[in-house]
This record gives structure tokens, C-alpha cells and sequence, in this order.
């Protein structure tokens, strides 16, 4: 006798899925079943806590920021310095030309521009 595969004749009608007799396959694992990863099933991660307790309490989140930002704000004002924008290198070939740049500031020959 021939056959079509494990114990099926050779005149028996092959199987066809179509979207009606489709094998039917849950979308979702049941609760019931065990995850494979045990680490996983145990209580969730600080980030995970934290982000949920952020979600939870949006307004709260929100607030705390603008006093964070505002908190900086003071200690800059009473604690932070000024903003330099000069500096030098002595003996560098960049420090030559600012000076040589800074020597001839207005001997470019070029003409102002009428405004």
C-alpha cells in the first residue's frame, strides 16, 4: 500500500488550510501557562516601576520638573560664575594669526556695506 506520509493511504486527500479549516492558534498564551524565562516572572524592574508610577501620577511628574528647572535656576544665579569668551594659547601658530587678525582688524581694504 502507498502512502502519503505517517500512516495515511496514498488516495486519501491531502489537507488544505484555507482560512476556514485553518489550524486555529491562540493569539495570546494562556495565564495558566509558565513563561519560559523563570527570571521574568519575577516583580518588574525599577525602570518599569518608575515609569509606571510616572504615567500614574503625570501631574505630579510635571510639577517636579518645573521645580527641578526652577531649583537650577536659583543655584545658577546665586552660585554660577560668568562666561568667558576670550582665550589664549601663547606660542601657537592659532594664536599668531588672532593676533596678526587682530592687529589688522580694519586694514581688510574692503568697503562697508551700505546700509
Amino acid at each position: 500500500m502507498l502512502t502519503r506520509g505517517p500512516g495515511r493511504p496514498a488516495d486519501a486527500p491531502v489537507p488544505v488550510h484555507s482560512p476556514n479549516n485553518a489550524p486555529k492558534i491562540p493569539l495570546h498564551a494562556p495565564r495558566s501557562m509558565a513563561p519560559m524565562n523563570t527570571e521574568s516572572a519575577r516583580r518588574p524592574g525599577l525602570l518599569y516601576r518608575s515609569g509606571h508610577w510616572c504615567a500614574r501620577h503625570a501631574w505630579r511628574v510635571v510639577v517636579l520638573w518645573v521645580l527641578l528647572l526652577a531649583g537650577l535656576g536659583v543655584a545658577d544665579a546665586k552660585w554660577g560664575g560668568t562666561f568667558a569668551d576670550s582665550f589664549s594659547l601663547p606660542g601657537t601658530s592659532a594664536q599668531t594669526g588672532a593676533d596678526l587678525l587682530k592687529a589688522h582688524a580694519g586694514a581688510s581694504g574692503a568697503r562697508p556695506h551700505p546700509s
